[in-house]
């Protein structure tokens, strides 16, 4: 009875990878149909255009990114995009304040002439 279940599963595994592998053959004919119609239906500057904005769009998109925390490389989108905020609220964040006496003292050390503006 077992070996029964096993192999319908196995059925079904199957049935269900050849459904998808159609699935996916037809969405490309029509990615590869609709790609023909636009190419040749469309004037030769838009479709510059459109040349030049896809290859700006794959020069600007981030792949990979190496998290400086753990030096680890991230490259699923929200993965990069949680490394980033990460990094710039760390960077961003403001660290507590030195005590006012410290502050001075650290200036005394210095001389600063003062120049007052004489074109009054």
């Amino acid at each position: 009875m077992k070996s029964n279940n096993v192999n319908d599963l196995n059925q079904i595994l199957d049935t269900k990878q050849t459904l998808n592998n159609f699935h996916e053959n037809q969405v490309e004919k029509k990615n590869k149909l609709i790609k023909q119609f636009f190419s040749e239906n469309v004037p030769k500057s838009k479709k510059l255009l459109a040349w030049g904005t896809q290859k700006q769009q794959a020069e600007r998109f981030i792949h990979k990114v190496k998290d400086p925390e753990t030096s680890e490389m991230h490259h699923k989108l929200k993965d990069i995009q949680n490394s980033f905020e990460a990094y710039y609220s760390r960077l961003y964040t403001q660290t507590p304040a030195a005590e006012s006496a410290a502050v001075f003292k650290f200036f005394n050390i210095f001389r600063f002439t003062i120049y007052r503006d004489r074109a009054k």
